[in-house]
């Protein structure tokens, strides 16, 4: 009996240990799946979305761009505020206005209205108040993201990014290359 409570034991303990190790590899994993996913799912939505839809989409983007230049407190959102923000670029319903893509680090992850913690643990998030990402002039476009995090690769090696590197924006079907 007391043989087989250690041989139990053991098992216990080698089964934690070896779910401790595979963690992070299972949860990048699981992670990058689901970023394929949202990133699949968004394409499809702009590629099934007629293309005068998606210029008025791009318009809306532009004139809430332009609104914000004069904005003394863009930072603060009202109810208001904030719905009329996460409905703008939002073409597949998800939240996602588009998708970053980083080729020297093999990155691509999907942008998302806001940078709560929720949406900063699954991808990038876009700061609410600086511009939306449709380009031109005076608009400083601002997004956010982890790294580090032992749930999920996301920035995690930015810092191997060299001087000349380029990343781009995929948004509503046109690509901004920075």
């Amino acid at each position: 009996m007391k043989r087989r409570l250690s041989t139990i034991l053991f098992g216990v303990v080698f089964i934690a240990g070896l779910s401790l190790l595979l963690y992070p590899t299972v949860s990048d994993y699981w992670n990058s799946f689901h970023q394929s996913r949202a990133i699949a799912s968004y394409v499809d939505a702009v590629d099934n979305t007629d293309e005068q839809k998606l210029d008025e989409m791009r318009k809306a983007a532009q004139a809430y761009n332009e609104k914000l230049l004069s904005k003394q407190d863009r930072y603060e959102m009202s109810d208001q505020d904030k719905a009329e923000y996460e409905s703008l670029l939002d073409v597949s319903g998800t939240g996602v206005m588009g998708y970053v893509e980083i080729p020297s680090i093999k990155v691509s992850l999907p942008i998302y209205h806001g940078t709560d913690n929720t949406i900063l643990q699954i991808g990038v998030g876009h700061i609410e108040g600086s511009s939306l990402p449709v380009g031109g002039p005076s608009t400083h476009c601002a997004v956010s993201g982890h790294r580090g995090l032992t749930s999920s690769k996301l920035f995690t090696d930015i810092d191997q990014m060299a001087e000349g590197d380029t990343f781009k924006l995929y948004i509503l079907g046109e690509t901004l290359t920075y």
